[in-house]
Parts: structure tokens; sequence; C-alpha cells
């Protein structure tokens, strides 16, 4: 297998239509809309237009710059004073056409960035497809929590057909 290089990045107004693709295509996937175009156009505009203009979107892309996920960080204060941390989490959404060997290539790379490089970041979640009982079995033992019920839908699934999993995970070198 050959392993594809990806990068970590803050989105800019460039990458708009590129991040507005793929949320929408993500959003028709995990909410079952075969027809991608049902997703409010204006929705998308305005929420993708806010992230990136707040700064609070991450993108990950291949070498060739191919998108192949999109993320909003989200902060929750927990302090009493102003003087402590905010909460940071990643909420990323993944690209449907993805195969299940991709997929499971760019979910192991992505928590060993946060890991290596971002222990600012508390947890990360991500609604990715998966059609194999083995990469949740491989997410499982990175320490991938997998929400909700999934065991009953995921055996029903033949290998052709995807299930979009959400995936939870708590970075232990958060700080």
């Amino acid at each position: 297998m050959n392993k594809k290089k990806y990068k970590f990045r803050t989105a800019t107004k460039d990458d708009r239509d590129k991040v507005q693709h793929l949320f929408i295509h993500s959003i028709a996937n995990e909410k079952n809309i075969f027809n991608p175009d049902m997703v409010s156009p204006a929705f998308v505009d305005d929420f993708v237009n806010k992230i990136i203009e707040q700064g609070n979107m991450i993108i990950v892309e291949d070498a060739t710059e191919n998108v192949e996920l999109i993320g909003e960080v989200h902060y929750y204060n927990t302090a009493t004073t102003k003087e402590e941390k905010h909460l940071k989490e990643l909420v990323f959404f993944s690209r449907p056409e993805s195969d299940n060997e991709e997929e499971t290539a760019i979910v192991e790379w992505l928590y060993g960035e946060i890991e290596r490089k971002h222990s600012d970041v508390f947890s990360v979640n991500l609604s990715t497809p998966v059609s194999k009982p083995s990469s949740v079995a491989l997410f499982m033992k990175k320490g991938i929590n997998i929400e909700g019920n999934y065991h009953g839908r995921l055996s029903k699934i033949n290998g052709k057909r995807k299930l979009m999993l959400p995936l939870k995970w708590i970075n232990p070198s958060f700080n």
C-alpha cells in the first residue's frame, strides 16, 4: 500500500468552494440524502463563510491539495476566571467516497498528528464511512470510541455499502 502524505491547516477564503463541496456531500451522505442538491445552499454558504472568517475551520489535505477532511474547532469555557484555558474540540466531516483502506489510513494519521502536535486539543469527533468490521476493530485498538449502537447496522453491510460511524477520541497528550 502506498501511503499518502497529509497536512493539517486552517482554512482560508480561497478554500471556500472546496470546503462547501465536501460539507454538502458529507451531510448528504450522513443523513442518507440521495441528492446532495437537497442540502440547503444558503445554510452551507452562511455556515462555511462564518467558520472560515472566525478562523475555526481546519482542513486536512493530501500532497496534491485535495481536501480529505474538513473540521470545525469548538471551544468550551470551563473556566471560573478569565486566565484559565478553554477546552478545544475538533469536529471533522469526512469524504464519503473514500475507500475503506484510505479512510482507515487518514483516521490513523489524523489522530497521530493531533496527539504529537496539538496538545491543546482535548477531543476529536469524526464521522467516517466504514464498510468492514476490521476497520472498527482497528479504531477500537487505537483507543477510538465508536459512538452509538453500530453493531447491528454494521453486521448488515455486505462490503459494498458504507455506514457512517461517529468516532470520538480523547487526546492522551492534552495538557
